[in-house]
């Protein structure tokens, strides 16, 4: 069975080195801005990709995302399932062992004749067939700055406020307090995110932040 390799990148960049090791990867597909236009929906970009591959199944990685060997050896033996692979994140310069992302999987292998993506922003895989978690792990090479990590904070707060304003998604004073200390005791306190020192810290409090400026601006949107 064949794959193909979906690469969503802002600007044109070479095929990686380690798809010559995947024998099973038989077509890959960079899709940069200049071929179909990102306009701030994730799921309409990767549905795009889906309808263009010439393979039923699909393998999407991100331009920060790295595969392990072990994942490289399960991409080669290949049994026909739907998978969502573990997500290790390097959060400026440290592994992230807890917290949001301490324990995340994402769904990366995917027939697209099983489903979609769904949402404008942090998009999902919308399917009715069953997807395997598989401990094999994606390097995420997240946020290599702190200036990078409030500014993508700030771009996808923008575009989540806008999806749930069209949802008419009703927001105030306690939505806006609540989902902001929710989201940081979550993920520091009960998600044990204080175990990753400083940066799991930040990545914290930069999550809670996310959550007051979706609801911040989506109280915004919704003045006349």
């Amino acid at each position: 069975m064949s794959i193909t390799l979906i690469i969503i990148s802002k600007n044109k960049i070479s095929t990686p080195d380690w798809v010559s090791s995947c024998s099973t990867i038989n077509e890959v597909i960079i899709d940069t801005e200049s071929d179909f236009p990102l306009n701030n929906d994730f799921s309409a970009k990767r549905n795009h990709c889906l309808e263009i591959a010439k393979n039923d199944w699909c393998l999407f990685l991100d331009t920060d995302e790295t595969p392990s060997a072990s994942f490289i050896d399960k991409i080669n033996h290949f049994d026909n399932h739907q998978y969502a692979f573990r997500r290790i994140d390097i959060f400026l310069g440290k592994k992230l062992n807890f917290g949001e992302t301490g324990h995340f999987y994402i769904t990366r292998l995917v027939n697209r004749k099983m489903g979609k993506f769904i949402g404008k922003v942090h998009e999902r895989w919308q399917t009715d067939k069953p997807i395997i978690k598989s401990n094999t792990p994606i390097i995420h090479n997240s946020h290599q700055t702190f200036y990078g990590f409030i500014e993508k904070i700030n771009h996808y707060s923008e575009i989540r406020a806008k999806e749930l304003s069209d949802l008419k998604t009703k927001t105030g004073i306690f939505q806006i307090i609540f989902y902001t200390k929710a989201k940081f005791f979550q993920n520091y306190i009960l998600r044990l995110g204080f175990l990753d020192g400083i940066q799991g810290l930040i990545n914290a409090l930069g999550m809670s932040l996310h959550s007051f400026l979706v609801r911040s601006k989506l109280w915004s949107m919704q003045q006349p």
